[in-house]
């Protein structure tokens, strides 16, 4: 009888002969992944939550461990953790009255949490924790926010825990808490019976080792903060965290921002926490809700938009937008600067994308067909990258331009943040303020969590008068609202992580209104940003409400980011 091992997020199958694969067993398996062969290890990778043992056994496998081959079966879920309504709620810390009706609502059936970045998810989550009668809850966030605001205010919890009164522990984690940031840190796990575990959803998507330990614990209870980190259905990450939700008995998840791009994104959280059913299952949503591109990805049907949102409203998710809960917080307004710069690079770059493009089509003895022209435009967006970052970088002097007139007229009375996209941009207008004795900080990719919790920190206490930070690296988790005034650099695609990014300093906490300016230079490729924004920014309105005008309004909106290198193929061919 052939064999299937697992070893923590999937069942894998050798394809070997001598695992005695036949035809039947192939088909099997395509049916349940068309794209699961791993070449590298000959053998088809099933994630465990889409079978298990016994229609494995049903089909023809034996399931056996990695290491010894013999029969083993995945420890059975434990019990639901309940709410008791009756009980008074332990509250480690302040709510707001729309925070407390929050935890109130998940903790009597609602599983997504999606409240706009700034009006404190974090502190309802953790009060979620703590009102269960969980033992074992495990406790999934970015790894920028590990540090903060997570170990710290965990760790305040249970400090107040275990220093109540003898046998009046209010929950049966007890105040247990173990911080897990990677692999080699899987050695504090030894012994660790009841209680909390915090970690990243990079550290599990790393290991299936520390996946088969999380599901041999057998939590009671998952919650997994930003949970649009895992948007891609089919991504490593996805999978690995589906296989813990698939063996967890109450899944919550959370995220300010449930769509980047269409509604396909929400697709991992419903499947996490079971609301799929809602739709029919899977299959049926993927069916009714989506459709499947030329890479064999599953896109949104935009026309089911606001049946999808209805369901979710009813049933699915807690969300309000800071317009609804904040009603003192102090106002945010958006202008947009157009700006010359010099275009030199610019050009620079779009010459030798004209010169790729010449290339390829000198391949074709005649015209390439329409179909031919949006491939080969749609699997070369990185010259776009090349573009973005040719007019971030050129962009700089102006930058720093205006942050000296900021300096000169403000000194540290208003500090500013500027926000950029690519490193490139952020160390050139980062150097250039050091040369000129600004107090200036960076929060991007090349800086650790610590070095960038000492950053904030340094802001937030007066050391600092300048933030410049990435959109990518420091657009969550974090609090700069000693600023209320904001610059974006660069900008992305998506307006979600634009809003993010500004909700640093537009959140609670905040006493002034908030001045956003967006810098848009003239002749590049930012004008183009603002018409994909403009699109994008109508679906999202659509599909969850709030914030989302961070472009300025388009005659003509029609516009995506592949089209672009579209319109250049035609303007040579022309």
């Amino acid at each position: 009888m052939p064999y299937a091992y697992w070893s923590g997020a999937y069942y894998t199958i050798p394809s070997g002969m001598s695992n005695g694969i036949t035809q039947r067993h192939k088909d099997w398996i395509h049916s349940l992944v068309d794209q699961g062969y791993d070449r590298k290890q000959w053998a088809w990778q099933i994630p465990i939550d889409m079978t298990d043992e016994d229609e494995l056994t049903d089909n023809g496998f034996v399931v056996v461990d990695p290491v010894d081959h013999t029969p083993v079966r995945l420890p059975p879920k434990p019990p639901a953790p309940v709410y008791d309504p009756n009980r008074e709620l332990f509250l480690p810390m302040d709510l707001m009255w729309y925070q407390l009706d929050g935890l109130k609502m998940i903790l009597t059936g609602r599983r997504i949490l999606g409240d706009a970045p700034g009006v404190g998810k974090t502190r309802q989550l953790m009060s979620v924790i703590y009102n269960l009668d969980a033992a074992r809850a495990i406790v999934i966030v970015p790894k920028i926010a590990i540090t903060t605001p997570w170990t710290q205010q965990l760790q305040e919890i249970c400090h107040i825990i275990k220093t109540s009164e003898p046998g009046l522990s209010p929950t049966k984690t007890d105040g247990n808490l173990v911080v897990v940031q990677g692999k080699a840190q899987m050695k504090r796990l030894d012994g660790f019976d009841s209680g909390i575990l915090l970690t990243t959803d990079s550290a599990l998507s790393a290991s299936e080792d520390f996946i088969k330990w999380v599901i041999e614990w057998g939590p009671e209870l998952m919650i997994y903060d930003e949970a649009h980190n895992a948007k891609t259905f089919d991504s490593r990450r996805a999978r690995h965290l589906r296989a813990i939700a698939s063996r967890t008995p109450m899944v919550i998840t959370a995220t300010g921002t449930p769509y980047l791009k269409d509604t396909s994104e929400i697709i991992t959280p419903l499947v996490m926490t079971g609301a799929i059913e809602l739709f029919g299952g899977l299959d049926r949503f993927l069916t009714e809700f989506t459709w499947e591109n030329q890479w064999h990805q599953r896109v949104g049907l935009k026309r089911k938009t606001k049946q999808i949102r209805q369901v979710l409203d009813d049933y699915v998710w807690v969300m309000r937008t800071k317009e609804e809960v904040l009603s003192d917080l102090p106002p945010k307004i958006r202008r947009f600067v157009p700006i010359d710069i010099p275009l030199d690079m610019v050009h620079e770059v779009h010459d030798s994308i004209i010169d790729k493009i010449d290339t390829w089509l000198e391949e074709y003895q005649d015209v390439p067909t329409e179909e031919e022209i949006r491939a080969w435009a749609s699997d070369n967006i990185r010259y776009i990258t090349q573009m973005r970052v040719a007019a971030g970088v050129s962009k700089s002097d102006e930058v720093i331009r205006r942050i000296d007139r900021w300096v000169d007229r403000y000194g540290s009375e208003r500090p500013l943040v500027v926000w950029g996209c690519y490193q490139d941009t952020i160390s050139a207008i980062y150097n250039k303020s050091l040369e000129r004795g600004h107090r200036i900080g960076r929060l991007d990719g090349t800086i650790s969590r610590s070095q960038r919790d000492k950053t904030v920190a340094a802001f937030q206490s007066g050391e600092l008068d300048l933030i410049v930070a990435s959109i990518y690296a420091a657009g969550t988790a974090i609090t700069l609202t000693r600023s209320h005034d904001v610059v974006f650099a660069e900008l992305d695609w998506t307006p979600d992580l634009i809003v993010q990014a500004e909700d640093r300093c537009h959140r609670f906490g905040q006493e002034h209104t908030v001045n956003v300016t967006t810098l848009v230079a003239k002749g590049t490729l930012d004008e183009h940003i603002q018409r994909v924004l403009e699109r994008k920014i109508k679906f999202l309105k659509e599909a969850s409400g709030g914030d989302h005008g961070v472009a300025f309004v388009q005659k003509n909106s029609a516009f995506s980011i592949a089209s672009l290198l579209t319109e250049l193929i035609y303007a040579r061919l022309n």
